[in-house]
């Protein structure tokens, strides 16, 4: 008899939990912006990559531009002197006391005429990072 008391409140419970989760993940997806992308925060941080990174990827050419179209493209990387072979953006930079204690970045690959052959995210720890 107090289950179905209670019935009607753990659906809406339910559902809610279910609505929240559903937004939490659309976050996430933030359609990809150069103005935004390239717009810094403190700390020379940048506070819409981490939502911009999966549409980057997923909707938008990278493979097969050149390095100039890239650049045109995202703006500056962080490794504009010595780029070498691959260019590298800052996504997030987590500070521990002083120094960084772990971030993310997008590294792009490119071959010797300066194409562009692949991406990839990469998730880091220093594990040498004050706390």
């Amino acid at each position: 008899m107090k289950l179905k008391s209670f019935l009607p409140f753990i659906i809406l419970l339910l559902l809610c939990t279910y609505v929240a989760c559903r937004s939490g993940m659309s976050v996430n997806n933030v359609r990809f912006d150069k103005a935004k992308w390239d717009s810094t925060g403190d700390l020379r941080s940048y506070p819409y990559r981490q939502d911009m990174v999966n549409d980057l990827i997923i909707h938008h050419q990278i493979k097969g531009l050149t390095c100039k179209q890239l650049i045109d493209s995202l703006g500056e990387p962080e490794n504009y002197q010595d780029a070498g072979d691959s260019l590298i953006y800052d996504i997030a930079v987590n500070y521990g006391y002083l120094d960084p204690k772990s971030g993310t970045y997008l590294a792009i690959g490119f071959n010797k005429d300066s194409i562009a052959t692949g991406f990839k995210v990469v998730h880091w720890k220093n594990r040498h990072a004050n706390e």
